[in-house]
């Protein structure tokens, strides 16, 4: 089934336009563009209509450029690596032109290796790069001079060179259309993917019933519709929710995805993981440790969602066969809304019936899989949200955030709070797919939630939805609000540092008592762990040394290797080997796993 793009359209509402010579980059159209001027407002559907071609020589483009999506073949060995020469024919060759590529909004950095400018609307400030090194900008007003005083639609553009190495790891959703076609990236996630979707089984009907508000006028219209809130002042056009839908697979990563997906576009098992850091940095660093930890500790894929400029180029097929890459396209800059919306939206572009999400400042260690088959027993038909695992700290209403009011009014009862503060690492099964396009059509659509019908009269308080900030006050808000009653004990570790207390600890049968440095449980609280919340040494979070990162996977590979590594839970001091088993010695511990 062929699922390329068969015309290539902009890449995104505010892709730049321009192609120019190497030497003299003109003026381009902002990579996301700023509100347009009031005697020429923005069509909803303008990316779709015809353009005026650019100033200077076009660039024709096939109409279908790379072969078509072939059918995944069952049994295939998915850690077998695609050939190299097949690499060195993954993308066309083209003349060498500049073009301006959006690289960062306001307050975002913008790594670039040639020149950067800053500013909109045709008011630029320059920045050139010093022989053979990478231009790093922080795009403020703290580091650059303000060159459109009162725009909040300021943002850093990179001069890329098509044809190079560089422009071979750009997020073609941030490309000029022109330009995007040679990037030969192949479309394999858009709102008609998700209808046509909807034939294929029970993960496919609850995946188009996620996205549908989003992607198609006639819900509007519909019976959920009128149970929905009304769309606020805020929310965004239907020509930019159907863009904000699609995502592309990299080239150079095709082979590996056509290798891992079934011909539905479908994945059975997988780590999935949003990315915004570009090509250089901590973040690339840390995410290329991230995805060898799985290559080493699970027989599931990984797959990463990069909605930056760039990715970085250390991430190989050659070396990680059971990585796939996706590009996807920010959210559009607005000063009244969360950017923060990846980890809603890379659950519903990575397509697995059942996800684990990572940070790229993660690793994983052995045992980790055991965490899908627990999931896939826990979000079922009669469960259909994901489960968060406890934080390591215990969030109140002291922090000030406005959403506690909905749930704690008074801030003496938390009638409304169904479980402890969780991190933002969710596993999921498709049943769940409808929670996250629920709540993302809920922020994008500026929608307002009234107060419980049963407490109308009652202090709980509204909430807007755009008003969440935060990724991790978003999704907890989230989970209360529909009410879960499941979380998972603490599998992501606050640091690589916790992993000390396993790897100095002899072998032991399950109930073994841990006697060496951090043995003790997390922290209790008083309402859903009186007694603290036990350890499981699956992640790793805040690994952000990455030398000392290849440590711990050095070692936990060579005590697996041994099979010399205790059970993986720890509570009270002492290992337990599974769920059933801490539950036969501590029925009280309300957390799963």
């Amino acid at each position: 089934r062929a699922l390329a793009d068969k015309s290539p359209k902009a890449a995104h509402p505010q892709a730049v336009q321009a192609i120019q010579a190497p030497q003299q980059p003109q003026e381009a159209i902002p990579a996301r563009q700023a509100p347009q001027q009031p005697q020429q407002p923005e069509q909803p559907e303008q990316p779709e209509q015809p353009q005026q071609q650019p100033q200077g020589p076009a660039w024709p483009a096939e109409e279908k450029v790379g072969p078509a999506l072939g059918v995944a073949v069952e049994g295939q060995d998915l850690d077998r690596p695609p050939e190299e020469e097949d690499l060195e024919e993954a993308f066309p060759t083209l003349p060498p032109r500049t073009i301006w590529v959006y690289c960062a909004s306001q307050w975002e950095d913008c790594v670039c290796p040639g020149k950067i400018r800053w500013g909109n609307m045709g008011k630029w400030l320059t920045l050139r790069p010093k022989a053979d090194e990478d231009l790093h900008v922080e795009c403020s007003t703290r580091q650059l001079s303000d060159v459109r005083v009162g725009d909040d639609n300021k943002h850093c553009e990179c001069a890329v060179t098509t044809g190079t190495p560089f422009f071979r790891t750009i997020n073609p959703m941030l490309m000029p259309k022109q330009a995007m076609a040679y990037s030969a990236a192949h479309l394999v996630a858009s709102c008609d993917h998700f209808k046509a979707g909807a034939s294929h089984g029970p993960w496919g009907v609850l995946q188009w019933s996620a996205v549908e508000p989003l992607c198609s006028p006639a819900w509007a219209a519909s019976r959920a519709a009128k149970s929905a809130s009304p769309a606020g002042p805020r929310a965004m056009d239907g020509g930019s929710l159907k863009r904000l839908m699609k995502a592309w697979v990299d080239r150079l990563f095709l082979r590996n995805y056509k290798r891992i997906y079934d011909s539905e576009g479908w994945v059975s098992y997988a780590f999935v993981a949003a990315y915004a850091g570009g090509s250089k940095g901590i973040d690339a660093e840390t995410s290329v440790q991230m995805i060898e930890s799985v290559h080493r500790f699970s027989e599931h894929p990984i797959v990463i969602v990069n909605f930056g400029m760039s990715r970085p180029m250390s991430w190989l097929p050659t070396t990680h066969p059971r990585l796939v890459v996706l590009h996807a396209s920010p959210v559009p800059n607005d000063p009244g809304r969360s950017r923060l919306l990846h980890r809603f939206r890379a659950p519903l572009f990575a397509r697995a019936r059942a996800g684990i999400l990572l940070d790229v400042a993660q690793f994983v260690a052995p045992r980790v899989d055991e965490l899908f088959r627990r999931t896939e027993q826990e979000v079922t038909s009669e469960y259909r949200l994901p489960i968060l695992p406890a934080h390591f700290v215990d969030k109140t209403p002291n922090d000030g955030s406005s959403f506690w009011s909905r749930f704690c009014p008074g801030a003496v009862r938390c009638r409304g709070r169904t479980s402890r503060w969780a991190n933002v690492h969710p596993t999921w099964t498709f049943w769940a797919l409808p929670f996250f396009g629920r709540w993302l059509r809920r922020n994008l659509r500026d929608e307002t939630l009234a107060p419980p019908k049963d407490q109308q009269s009652s202090s709980l308080a509204g909430l807007r939805v755009a008003d969440l900030k935060w990724d991790e006050d978003f999704y907890n808000v989230a989970v209360w609000e529909d009410g879960a009653r499941k979380q998972w004990c603490k599998f992501d570790l606050p640091d690589p540092s916790d992993f000390e207390t396993v790897l100095a600890s002899p072998p032991l049968k399950s109930g073994g008592a841990c006697t060496v440095r951090g043995c003790w449980h997390l922290a209790a609280d008083p309402v859903f762990y009186p007694d603290g919340v036990p350890k499981v040494f699956f992640i790793a979070g805040h690994a952000v040394h990455p030398n000392k990162t290849v440590r711990f996977l050095e070692e936990l590979g060579k005590r697996r290797k041994d099979k010399t590594l205790p059970p993986p839970i720890l509570y009270k001091k002492r290992f337990f080997v599974d769920g059933n088993d801490l539950r036969r010695h501590h029925p009280e511990v309300p957390c799963l796993i």
